[in-house]
């Protein structure tokens, strides 16, 4: 079997850029193996998040919003403001924050600079339940990434950003 079919195969690129010129000779398709493999990338992510969360009891977009209630802003968050970050529809924010409500790890409240809209916060139980999945995954993805050296991480740190920063 030709590996150059799997995303990390290092002739991946390469031959994904081949097979589109030779099927679109006129066409700049110079960017497709970077978007291509940061769809891949973002996918094996989400794998390898949910094989973390889920034998816990959470699902991936479960764990992603309590995620943000934790580090971004202890008074709480709007929807809007939880969107932002996880870039999912305001239905499916608003069936995940249901099925968490019902779990009691968070609590909407009225959102005092704007009595149109709520704010969303970590109960106690939240806090705790967030804190140790928080602590698992961290250290899963420090095992995923101990053979990187820090330069390493560095730069393919800056280099998502960088691609973040220009699908904006």
């Amino acid at each position: 079997m030709d590996d150059r079919s799997d995303p990390a195969d290092p002739r991946y690129g390469t031959a994904l850029l081949a097979s589109w010129s030779q099927r679109m000779p006129d066409v700049d398709a110079s960017s497709v193996p970077l978007c291509a493999m940061t769809i891949a990338l973002g996918r094996q992510m989400e794998l390898f998040l949910e094989s973390l969360v889920k034998p816990m009891g959470y699902q991936l977009s479960e764990y992603r919003l309590l995620v943000a209630l934790y580090t971004h802003e202890p008074e709480g968050m709007t929807p809007v403001q939880l969107n932002r970050i996880l870039r999912q529809t305001s239905a499916g924010i608003t069936k995940t924050t249901a099925r968490i409500e019902q779990q009691g790890l968070i609590r909407r409240r009225p959102n005092p600079a704007d009595n149109r809209s709520v704010l969303i916060e970590l109960t106690e139980e939240g806090e705790r339940v967030i804190g140790t999945l928080c602590s698992h995954v961290a250290r899963e993805q420090n095992k995923k990434m101990a053979w990187l050296q820090e330069e390493q991480k560095e730069a393919a740190l800056k280099g998502v950003r960088v691609l973040l920063q220009a699908l904006r």
